[in-house]
């Protein structure tokens, strides 16, 4: 069944499944599943690195050093895309 064809008050009583491959000493459960729901905030980072947001475009390097310079701009711009929309 479709998520956008249940009645909204069913929505409610959908539960999900997270499991991880982390030792109980070093991550509780509460802390995998609150860093799954933190992926969409990456999936966001993403989105915005690939749609017209940045403006960044499939670009064609023939070097390694180049291809890392043009990750780190856009990393760089992200971040103070990030820091803009998120101000302290």
């Amino acid at each position: 069944m479709r998520v956008a064809a249940m009645d909204p008050r069913s929505l409610a009583c959908l539960h999900y499944i997270v499991s991880g491959e982390v030792p109980k000493e070093k991550m509780a459960a509460s802390e995998i599943v609150a860093s799954y729901k933190k992926l969409g905030l990456v999936e966001e980072a993403f989105r915005s690195l690939k749609t017209v947001q940045l403006e960044v475009r499939p670009v064609y390097y023939k070097t390694d050093d180049r291809i890392r310079s043009h990750v780190f701009l856009c990393t760089l711009a992200y971040y103070l895309r990030w820091h803009l929309k998120h101000p302290r």
